[in-house]
């Protein structure tokens, strides 16, 4: 079994994956194909679960000749055994083809993890930029054995780029594969930082170094926030992001073809959901409205959360938990408390 070597995390949304399963067994007119948006926070999930869901669609539309989902499993488009038990993000490729046959297909024992094994064996994992080795630290003596980088990465744009050596690559992959510039010891100190500071963050810094050397050290009073509403209002033709922004939550309603699944349309949430099994506790979002002031992005309900970067911005969490929701009446949540302008 191949492990990538894994460093720091790219801070950017994972792409929803879409599949196709087909259902072709049997007479023809029995036969069905559905298109399923596999829901946010399912790739740590077993195989099983995706073909469950196609099993109730299957069945909600042939209920005089239902199938088990218990007693089937997946083909991949070349006839491959996808096993029940596997990880969807391991085993499932977005849009791909898959075929439900039935058998129960499981699969066969694997090894130890490679971090379990290193720990049994008083193995440490080196912490050095662009290395992930593991070694013993009673015997890590030899300056040429960590071929590393010597500085953390730097995400700008789409790019990635260790900035020690220069070297950029977009792709995830391609980048970890750029082989270190310096040769040392290892190292299991966790590093002073993970990133390097983006150009934005450096920008926004600067000027905010500048703006407190004004008035010979005195703070220089915080500018006003404006909402997207007030821009608006004062603002009725402008061409902005915002309107587009606001024009694309016009949609009715964000469930897919087959109304299986949805995408939750609550500030800050956005994640892919099953719409059977939403419950008042599933969503963690915000009942405020995204505020943009300068290089400043919060939202209204939590001002104390502002963050310089959009990335950053996307990942503050919800105050406030309650259904997903999907432009539909189905489901909706209570106002914000004090009519704090939030959409339920």
């Amino acid at each position: 079994q191949k492990t990538l070597a894994r460093g720091p995390r790219e801070p950017r949304e994972r792409p929803v994956m879409k599949i196709y399963v087909h259902y072709e067994l049997g007479d023809a007119e029995r036969h069905k194909t559905s298109k399923l948006t596999i829901p946010d926070g399912w790739g740590a999930s077993p195989v099983s679960r995706v073909a469950a869901l196609f099993v109730k669609a299957y069945n909600d539309r042939f209920p005089s000749h239902t199938l088990d989902a218990s007693a089937m499993h997946l083909k991949d488009s070349d006839g491959r055994e996808v096993p029940s038990d596997e990880l969807v993000r391991d085993t499932l490729r977005s849009r791909g083809d898959y075929f439900l046959h039935p058998g129960v297909v499981v699969s066969a024992a694997k090894p130890a993890a490679p971090a379990a094994a290193a720990a049994a064996a008083g193995l440490v994992r080196c912490r050095n930029f662009g290395c992930t080795a593991y070694f013993n630290e009673a015997e890590n003596d030899d300056d040429q054995a960590c071929l590393h980088h010597s500085s953390p990465p730097l995400f700008h744009d789409t790019s990635k780029v260790w900035v020690c050596c220069g070297k950029k690559a977009w792709s995830w992959d391609e980048f970890m594969a750029i082989p270190g510039c310096t040769r040392g010891v290892h190292s299991s100190r966790p590093p002073a930082s993970l990133v390097q500071d983006s150009p934005t963050v450096v920008a926004a810094r600067a000027a905010s170094a500048a703006k407190g050397g004004e008035g010979q050290g005195a703070a220089a009073a915080a500018p006003a926030l404006k909402s997207i509403d007030d821009f608006n209002a004062q603002n009725k033709n402008a061409p902005t992001a915002v309107k587009s922004f606001m024009k694309s939550r016009e949609v009715k309603s964000t469930r897919s073809a087959d109304g299986l699944t949805a995408r939750c349309r609550n500030n800050g949430c956005n994640k892919t959901f099953v719409v059977a099994e939403n419950t008042a506790s599933s969503c963690r979002y915000h009942v405020g409205e995204a505020v943009f002031h300068d290089l400043v992005k919060m939202y209204s309900c939590c001002p104390s959360q502002r963050r310089m970067e959009f990335e950053e911005f996307l990942k503050i969490p919800g105050c406030a938990v309650g259904f997903h929701t999907d432009g539909t009446d189905a489901f909706s949540n209570p106002p914000p408390a004090g009519g704090g302008g939030g959409r339920p």
